[in-house]
């Protein structure tokens, strides 16, 4: 080891604690980097499991002729295959599934078969053997086969009322219509028919569970057989290069003349955690997205490591002066810093990996804890060397050009001026001139911190830009943490509610109705709730007069030929109604005509979640419906008409072609009893956050035949959601808190570091009459100046990365508004001002206590 390298090692134990701030620096950022990669391997990892699991690890499905099978086992871009038949469908006694009244039977290859998750028995071996599924046993207490039992079975076909056959996507074909005028009485309409071909008997030699390919709108429940009669194969295909999926199906359809839209079905899901997407906009927004994060990151990460070098250096100006003063060349000088950021880049960076594993390990093992359902496969730490070999490459990069800057820096100064300590001041005296405020403000204290602060530029700037990158941190990862929760929400589509109940019969029962209703809403004790019911009328140009916006007409949803085809006419319960129109500012009651449409969109390749207005104005209108007398007609005239963007609990719009208005439910009581044709008549009940067990038995009790119920429950479904939404926010709150804790230490290190560089200014200043006071003045001036300042900078540079955040979440859900977090700014506004206090408290705290002749002498931090 030579001299220098023994010079910069006593160099960095006599400045302990910036030596260590440096190194917490770098551990963070490591960590931060390597936390990003195992955190997304892992989530990616865990959610690859979950798919293949429900959807299978196939990417594609596509529909073969059973004569081009040879095609596809000569593909040289598949991987691998499986395929299976349909031989037919066939009824069985003792289903209770209205809506899965079949079986249907398959035969498949052996790959195919060996993926079936066996309960009990084998595999059939032959064309007379069959593997019946679980779902089958226990979903139909009726039927009761096991192993060994023969079923004589007659395989057929469904067709529609049109003739045309129907398969496995084609749900059964089930509604209830009206028996009456007055839907006193229900009854099945079956829209569809089964006509049967064959009789086959088979033998039982195995239980499965549910085949995860089966869908679950599927008519019948899958059952397996090894025959080698096939006609149209579903092949589904692996590729080895999952990249190339969507150009390879093209191909392959090309070539064998299928149809792409009836004959494909891509595993999207699954492509989608390989960042392989049919929807360009998708992979381009979040590659926009990771490009904006990795960047902030690394300027983070830069900064902290810069200002550590840049201010070692400059406190070893004098020293690399006496250095070059006996010979030592820029060559050595420069090799002296890199040596400095190898100490702490050997020391910090494996450091930063090892906190990494242990603070990702730590997360997941919470998550894992308070969100035991969330994941159908406990979340497990994975690592991609990818994924660690290219944080830990950066962090080099980074070390090195954070050292390289000042390195080179401290080779051009000559000895001379490096010992007198003369370059950092190089101002003239206009440039110094204080204005008047400061030192009526802050007296002659202000005047001396604020020309110090002129006269050394360099060393301010180091705050200011510490302080700066900090700011925009934090109020940016705020505002991504703002967009990725809302898009989340939208990009699901799920709605508000929990749980929707309807009750509906004539309406001479509306005393009844009402009563289930209240029964419902008083057993499921929920937080909000909403009664509500609805009349549809029949519109033309005549009745209304509207025009569609701008945004509207630029969505997928409209054409040349959209209009208003109906209005729905929705009465709310009193309360709900004039909570409502309180919530939109109107003092009386008015018709309130939704203005708000919500959908993804599909267009240009890309998947988009829009929320846009509809109409530009409405203006008042009529409905026509008749009177008992049917030769007359009444209108029902609609005035003072209100245009709302805020959609009431329970109200679902899915077209625009028609008009929904919001009325009381007193008035709509009314226009029901003045048309009287025996219309039916439904009371729906939407809720949220309530316990819908005791709802779902009094659905139950009464469903009678003058009065049908059903409910629909989908607390579950939102309570994954609310939880996905809960580990969404953990992991980008974790993420925004390390990233101010790297923004912090930056500040910490380098105010501590300047007012230590100070001491033997400060040290001057108390010998000719600084008092404590004064001292306190000069502290709390530089406070306000470098707070000031770098707000100044950093709220405008932050609203234009919230803008960029917008650009590029708006590919894939459309925001009316930029979301600024005005909290996060108002937080970091007060925040920065606590931490330059308390960063200035600590750091001069030492000094103040300091013998003056020490602090002059004494050089080292």
């Amino acid at each position: 080891m030579n001299i220098l390298n023994k010079l910069t090692i006593k160099h960095l134990k006599q400045n302990k604690k910036r030596t260590v701030v440096t190194i917490i620096g770098i551990i963070l950022s490591t960590a931060l980097m390597v936390g990003i990669g195992l955190l997304f391997a892992t989530v990616r990892d865990n959610a690859i499991k979950s798919i293949e699991k429900n959807n299978g690890s196939h990417h594609v499905l596509i529909k073969i002729p059973s004569d081009k099978l040879e095609i596809i086992k000569s593909n040289k871009t598949i991987k691998t295959y499986k395929y299976k038949s349909s031989l037919g469908y066939a009824k069985v006694d003792g289903i209770e599934n209205d809506y899965k009244p079949y079986i249907e039977i398959f035969n498949a290859s052996k790959n195919y078969l060996d993926n079936l998750e066996l309960i009990e028995g084998r595999l059939p071996k032959n064309s007379n053997e069959i593997v019946i599924s679980d779902s089958l046993l226990k979903n139909n207490s009726k039927i009761d086969l096991k192993i060994g039992d023969e079923i004589n079975l007659s395989i057929g076909k469904r067709v529609d009322l049109d003739g045309n056959v129907l398969d496995n996507t084609s749900s059964y074909r089930l509604s209830y219509i009206c028996k009456d005028n007055i839907c006193d009485v229900m009854e099945e309409e079956i829209n569809e028919k089964f006509i049967p071909d064959t009789n086959n008997k088979y033998i039982i030699v195995g239980i499965c569970k549910r085949d995860i390919l089966e869908p679950y709108t599927s008519p019948g429940y899958s059952a397996f057989t090894n025959s080698s009669d096939s006609n149209q194969l579903l092949i589904y295909i692996t590729y080895n290069k999952v990249k190339d999926t969507y150009e390879n199906t093209k191909k392959i359809v090309a070539n064998l003349g299928l149809n792409l839209e009836k004959d494909v079905s891509y595993n999207t899901s699954l492509l989608a955690m390989y960042g392989v997407s049919e929807y360009n906009n998708l992979t381009d927004s979040l590659s926009k997205i990771i490009c904006i994060i990795l960047s902030l990151v690394s300027i983070g990460c830069i900064v902290v490591i810069y200002n550590s070098f840049a201010i070692s250096v400059m406190e070893r100006k004098k020293q690399f002066g006496l250095f070059s003063s006996i010979g030592t060349t820029k060559k050595q000088l420069k090799y002296t810093v890199f040596y400095e950021a190898l100490i702490v880049g050997l020391i910090g960076i494996p450091l930063g990996i090892l906190s990494a594993y242990l603070g990702i390990g730590i997360v997941l093992k919470i998550v894992n804890y308070l969100l035991p359902n969330v994941f159908e496969f406990p979340l497990s730490l994975v690592t991609y060397p990818i994924f660690l070999v290219i944080p830990v490459f950066f962090m080099i990069i980074t070390i090195f050009v954070s050292a390289y800057i000042p390195a080179k820096r401290a080779s051009k100064v000559s000895p001379i001026e490096a010992i007198r300590q003369n370059d950092d001041i190089k101002i003239k005296t206009k440039e110094v001139k204080t204005p008047k405020f400061i030192k009526k403000l802050f007296g002659i204290e202000g005047t001396i911190a604020y020309k110090n602060m002129k006269r050394n530029r360099k060393k301010y700037r180091i705050t200011i830009v510490s302080l700066f990158v900090s700011i925009v941190l934090f109020i940016s990862f705020s505002a991504f943490v703002n967009y990725g929760l809302e898009s989340s929400i939208d990009y699901a589509s799920m709605p508000e509610y929990d749980y929707i109940a309807s009750i509906n019969g004539s309406y001479k029962y509306i005393d009844k109705i009402n009563y289930i209703s209240k029964q419902i809403i008083d057993a499921s004790n929920p937080k909000e709730y909403v009664l509500f019911s609805q009349l549809r009328f029949s519109v033309d140009d005549d009745n209304i007069k509207y025009r569609y916006s701008e945004d509207i007409k630029k969505t997928m949803f409209y054409d040349e030929t959209s209009m208003l085809n109906y209005v729905y006419v929705i009465g709310l319960d009193n309360d709900n109604y004039n909570d409502y129109i309180k919530k939109l500012g109107l003092k009386e009651k008015r018709p309130i005509v939704i203005n708000k449409y919500s959908n993804i969109e599909y267009v240009n390749n890309a998947r988009k979640a829009i929320n846009v207005k509809i109409f530009d104005y409405v203006d008042d209108f009529y409905v026509n419906y008749p009177e008992n007398d049917l030769e007359k007609e009444k209108k029902y005239t609609f005035n003072n008409v209100y245009l709302a963007d805020d959609i009431p609990l329970g109200i679902d719009i899915d077209t625009i072609n028609s008009l929904i208005v919001i009325i009381d439910m007193e008035t709509f009581n009314k226009m029901y009893e003045d048309e009287n044709n025996g219309q039916n008549y439904e009371m729906m009940v939407a809720m949220r956050d309530g316990n819908y067990k005791d709802a779902n038995k009094i659905i139950e009790d009464n469903n009678k035949n003058f009065i049908r119920c059903s409910g629909y429950d989908i607390k579950e479904e939102l309570k994954l959601l609310s939880n996905m939404i809960l580990v969404i926010k953990i992991l980008l709150y974790g993420f925004v808190s390390l990233v101010t804790l790297i923004g912090v230490t930056s500040v910490l290190n380098t105010i501590n570091t300047s007012i230590s560089l100070r001491r033997g200014e400060f040290a001057v200043l108390r010998s000719i009459g600084l008092t404590p006071k004064g001292f306190n003045k000069i502290l709390l001036f530089e406070s306000l100046f470098f707070g000031l300042k770098s707000l100044l900078y950093s709220i405008p540079v932050s609203i234009i990365i919230i803008i960029l955040f917008h650009l590029s979440f708006n590919g894939i859900v459309e925001f009316s508004n930029l979301l600024i977090p005005w909290k996060s700014i108002l937080v970091s506004v007060i925040g920065v001002f606590i931490i330059i206090a308390i960063c200035m408290w600590y750091s001069s705290n030492r000094i103040k206590r300091e013998n003056i002749l020490e602090a002059i002498r004494n050089e080292n931090i």
